[in-house]
Formats: C-alpha cells, structure tokens, sequence
C-alpha cells in the first residue's frame, strides 16, 4: 500500500500530531494506513477526492473498502506505482487542495458525482477488462484537468489579486 501521506517521519503522526510506537508505525503507517482510525478521521475523505467522489455517489452505502476504492487502491498498487510512480505522489500533493478547492463550492456534490461517473467507473471498469494503461490515461487525463481547474487557476487568480494595480 506504501506509506501513510500522513507520517512526517520522528514517529509522529501528521493527521493528530501525536507521538506513535514503532509498532503503529511499521504496522500501520508503513503497511494499512487505510485502516487506521486517525487517517480517515483526519477529513472527510482522507484529502482524497477519489474517496470524497465515491462518498457521493455511494452516500449511505459508503464504506472505505467498497468495490469502487478497493479497486482503485488496487489499480495504484499493482499498476501505477510500478508504471508511473510519480502519478502517485503527485496525486499525494495535489489532491488535498482539489478537495479543498471544491469543499469551497456550491455546486461540490455535482462535481463529485460527476467525477465518479466520468472518471472512477471508468478507470476501474478498464482495468478490470484488462486494459490497465487505458485506465490510467483516462485517470491521469481526468486528473490533470482537476488540477488545472481547480489548483492552477486558483494560484493564478491569487496571482492576480497580488498584483500592483496602476490606476
């Protein structure tokens, strides 16, 4: 699974900002952070906007370990940490501000259900079929248009609102 996005290293947990045993870390935050308490209590979706689209769309159904995010954590694992690692911790980096970016907004649960609609049931759905670098294109496509629209345009409007203004 790889390591927590949470663990800042010093046995420290980055979510709580607690002190962790070497047990907790090796276990937990080196091995199935997806089921530690603190991870999935830091946010509502763990700063992941797969997780906060499947909420959505799955609302009372939801579960952290439903088909859709099994699968998703599946497809990352087996397929895009080996193939293309730096998709993975560029997700790491820019996900929590496309989450937070659309919290901001009205219209958030349309994003989110369209975003399961139009990105995670086909991603997984070709990487079931066997089609695993298709799934990725459409993932990483997918993906590369979140940030631009809601992390890219974001630092350029806080550009422009810095600006000098010669009147």
């Amino acid at each position: 699974m790889g390591q927590c996005p949470h663990y800042k290293g010093n046995l420290v947990c980055g979510a709580t900002n607690r002190s962790i045993s070497t047990y907790i870390r090796d276990n937990t935050c080196y091995k199935s952070y997806d089921r530690c308490v603190d991870y999935k209590r830091s946010s509502s979706s763990g700063l992941c906007y797969l997780t906060s689209a499947c909420m959505e769309a799955l609302q009372d159904e939801f579960d952290d370990d439903c088909h859709e995010l099994t699968e998703l954590r599946r497809f990352r694992d087996e397929y895009v940490t080996a193939t293309h690692p730096a998709a993975v911790a560029r997700y790491y980096e820019v996900a929590p501000q496309v989450v937070s970016r659309i919290e901001e907004r009205e219209d958030s649960e349309a994003i989110y259900r369209a975003m399961y609609e139009d990105m995670v049931l086909p991603t997984i759905t070709l990487f079931l079929d066997g089609k695993p670098e298709n799934a990725y294109r459409v993932y990483k496509t997918y993906s590369d248009a979140l940030e631009e629209r809601f992390v890219s345009a974001a630092r350029q409007s806080a550009k422009s609102d810095d600006a000098p203004r010669h009147e």
